[in-house]
C-alpha cells in the first residue's frame, strides 16, 4: 500500500509516517491508498481548507457576562423617556402660556375701556381749551401735539444727505447741513384739504424752519412756508420738477427765540400767520390736499429748529 503526502501528493510506503518527508505538511490519521490499476484522486478542499479553520467560532458573549462589547441599545430608553418628557414638559407650557396670554388679554382689554374713557374725557377737554383763534373760521381741533414724545411724526437721520428729525425732552428737534436745502419731516397719518395749522418754533441754529402744506407722500410735491432768522417769509410751490416762489417779504416780528407761525389754508387761498399777526397771503390751485410737515432750511448755514405744540384745526 502507498501512502500520498495530502499536501504535496509524495508517495510513501510507511503508514507510521506522520510529517511528509518532502514538504514537511502533516499526515493526517485518513489517507488515500493507490490500487495497481487505478490512481488515487486528491480533492482541492484538503489544500485549501486546513483543519485549523474548522474549529467552530467562539460564540460572542451573552449580556449577562459583562463584557465590555455589550451592545448599547439600553441608551435608547431614555432618550425615549427624555422625548415624552420634553412632550409633556411642552404641552405643560403651552397651556401655561395659554392661560397668561388669556388673564393678560383680558386685563389688557379692561385697560383699553379704561383708557379709552379716559381718552374720551381727555379729548373733549383738549377740545374745549383750543379753539380756533384764526380767520375767525371755527375749525374743529383735529390734532394736538407737544411733540414731546415720540409718535406721528418721523424719527431718521441721514448723515450722508445731512438731515435728521428727532424727539428730545423739550420737543421735536430737526436739523438740515447741506446748503441749499430743505429737510422735510411730514406727519403722513392723515391728508388735510381745509385747515390750520400752527406751531411753535425756535430756530437755535442756522436759516430758517417753518411749514409743509398739502404735501404729497414723497415729501417732493406740495407748498412750503418759511420763517427766517433775518426776518424773512416766503411761500414756495413745489412740484415735481420746478419750484415757485409764491410769496416773499420781511417782518420785524420774527423773534430769535420762539415763534408762533401758522397757515390757514381754505380751497385756493392761504393765509399766513407770525406770532398771531397775519402776513400777506396767496392764492394757487396746484394741490387741493395733503399731508403736513414741519422744515428747517439751509441756504448757506447749518440749521437747527425745534418745534413743540403743535394744533390742526379742520375747516
Amino acid at each position: 500500500m502507498t501512502t500520498h503526502c495530502g499536501n504535496c501528493g509524495e508517495p510513501f510506503s510507511s503508514t507510521d509516517i506522520k510529517i511528509c518527508p518532502s514538504c514537511g505538511a502533516p499526515i493526517p490519521s485518513r489517507v488515500s491508498t493507490d490500487s495497481a490499476d487505478s490512481p488515487t484522486t486528491f480533492s482541492t478542499s484538503l489544500k485549501q481548507v486546513p483543519a485549523a479553520k474548522e474549529k467552530p467560532a467562539t460564540p460572542p458573549p451573552s449580556p449577562e457576562s459583562g463584557d465590555s462589547r455589550t451592545p448599547s441599545a439600553p441608551q435608547l430608553i431614555p432618550r425615549k423617556r427624555q422625548k415624552k418628557f420634553v412632550a409633556f414638559a411642552l404641552a405643560l407650557l403651552s397651556a401655561c402660556v395659554l392661560i397668561f396670554v388669556t388673564v393678560i388679554g383680558i386685563t389688557n382689554q379692561v385697560a383699553v375701556n379704561i383708557a379709552n374713557e379716559r381718552h374720551a374725557t381727555a379729548t373733549a377737554t383738549i377740545i374745549s381749551a383750543n379753539p380756533d383763534p384764526y380767520d375767525n373760521a371755527g375749525g374743529t381741533l383735529a390734532l394736538y401735539d407737544p411733540l414731546t414724545q415720540s409718535g406721528k411724526w418721523p424719527t431718521e437721520s441721514d448723515t450722508l444727505l445731512g438731515y435728521s428729525c428727532q424727539y428730545m425732552s423739550d420737543g421735536y428737534h430737526m436739523v438740515e447741513s447741506k446748503s441749499n436745502s430743505l429737510n422735510n419731516c411730514d406727519n403722513d397719518s392723515r391728508s388735510f384739504d381745509n385747515f390750520v395749522f400752527e406751531v411753535k418754533m425756535t430756530i437755535n441754529q442756522g436759516d430758517c424752519g417753518g411749514l409743509k402744506l398739502r404735501d404729497d407722500l414723497s415729501g417732493v410735491e406740495g407748498y412750503a412756508f418759511s420763517v427766517c432768522s433775518d426776518g424773512t417769509y416766503q411761500i414756495f410751490l413745489y412740484t415735481s420738477d420746478t419750484s415757485t416762489t409764491l410769496k416773499s417779504g420781511n417782518n420785524s416780528g420774527i423773534t430769535s427765540g420762539q415763534n408762533t407761525i401758522a397757515a390757514v389754508a381754505s380751497g385756493n387761498n392761504f393765509n399766513l400767520y407770525l406770532n398771531n399777526t397775519q402776513l400777506n397771503g396767496v392764492s394757487d390751485s396746484t394741490y387741493s390736499q395733503g399731508n403736513i410737515g414741519l422744515i428747517a432750511i439751509d441756504y448757506t448755514n447749518t440749521t437747527k429748529v425745534m418745534y413743540s405744540n403743535v394744533r390742526v384745526w379742520t375747516l
